[in-house]
């Protein structure tokens, strides 16, 4: 029998008189064991934040850095603002000389990812993602931002664009997503009104 689990992403905004962000990943397992018994439900909770109605971001670590990133349904890939990016004023970058576990790609492998607000110019790598108490991918390919064109980023309250759409990477077709990588199925996405 196969694995599968289902992640729920729950947006809820920051509530002013004493309310808590409530901002969730619901994961589901659904796994049997030898003997065909299911093992059960996983549920933990990841907090997103809202920022102006117009950023919902959560904390995620590369090579145990922390980094806020967007959980893009529309993108496959994870691209991060790196140390590589001289131009770009962010104050949090990955670093990948503070990481043991980061791996340059063998074959140099540049690409250009093409959004909606502008183009981001990456180097491919890989490292250890985590999300949350319990999900990790390792090795991650992920993507390193050595320039950009996307004007909100350099004011962001983010540093990583994380793709979270379904379906194989149209960029790199050898290595797992980070949904793959984690064995996440299906998942929702909901935005609350206060």
């Amino acid at each position: 029998s196969s694995t599968g689990y289902t992640l729920r992403i729950c947006m809820h905004r920051l509530l002013l008189f004493g309310g808590i962000p409530a901002e969730c990943f619901r994961l589901q397992r659904d796994s049997r064991s030898a003997a065909g018994s299911l093992d059960g439900d996983i549920v933990y909770r990841h907090k997103q934040h809202n920022f102006g109605n117009v950023q919902y971001y959560g904390e995620f670590k590369i090579g145990g850095q922390s980094l806020n990133g967007i959980f893009d349904t529309g993108s496959f890939d994870l691209l991060v603002l790196s140390e590589k990016c001289r131009d770009c004023p962010a104050d949090a970058k990955y670093n990948s000389s503070k990481s043991t576990t980061y791996r340059v790609d063998d074959q140099g492998t540049h690409h250009r990812h093409v959004y909606g607000s502008g183009p981001a110019d990456t180097d491919l790598a890989f490292e250890r993602v985590t999300v949350g108490p319990s999900l990790m991918a390792f090795p991650q390919a992920f993507w390193e931002i050595t320039s950009h064109q996307i004007a909100v980023m350099d004011f962001a309250h983010f540093q990583a664009i994380v793709g979270i759409g379904h379906g194989d990477s149209p960029v790199v077709e050898d290595h797992p997503t980070l949904l793959q990588n984690m064995k996440i199925d299906e998942f929702s996405w909901c935005v609350e009104k206060e």
